[in-house]
């Protein structure tokens, strides 16, 4: 696993790499050839765009019942996720990854998925949402967590 996080990020990192494993990248793949199929509200992903409402209003909550005790209200209505920092393992097409950004949340999107972490990619650029986005697997992405390396470094 390579710890130099300056350009892991940026572009992702290969298979070869070690930070996806061939089996992961099996699976990815399938997901690869889907294309732009994530952002299709009628599409494949229907459900996940049917329940995206609830599903981020129950991670909002669960964030600021988290925070509370911690360091009082969350900072304001408009950005009440400004301060914390969340991984989105299996980011996908960004569904979860944008709207906690647009909250305020410091978001690094992790995913197997070459293609997904590109489209990722570029829509936060085109909408300017500060999203790190790196390809890598679970197992990979946790261990960089513990070891405090890139994309899992302060900031």
């Amino acid at each position: 696993m390579s710890g130099s996080g300056n350009g892991e990020a940026a572009t992702g990192p290969s298979d070869e790499s070690g930070l996806v494993s061939a089996e992961t990248a099996a699976e990815a793949a399938k997901f690869d050839a889907m294309g732009d199929e994530w952002r299709a509200a009628d599409g494949a992903f229907a459900p996940l765009h049917a329940m995206q409402a609830v599903r981020l209003d129950y991670v909002r909550e669960q964030i600021a019942t988290a925070l509370v005790g911690a360091r009082g209200p969350l900072a304001s209505a408009r950005r009440p996720l400004a301060g914390v920092s969340v991984v989105d393992l299996g980011a996908g097409g960004g569904l979860a990854s944008e709207p906690l950004a647009r909250l305020g949340a410091g978001v690094i999107g992790v995913d197997p998925s070459e293609r997904a972490i590109e489209l990722c990619r570029s829509r936060a650029q085109g909408f300017g949402l500060p999203i790190t986005y790196t390809r890598m697997d679970a197992a990979a992405a946790a261990a960089a967590a513990r070891a405090g390396e890139a994309p899992f470094v302060s900031r």
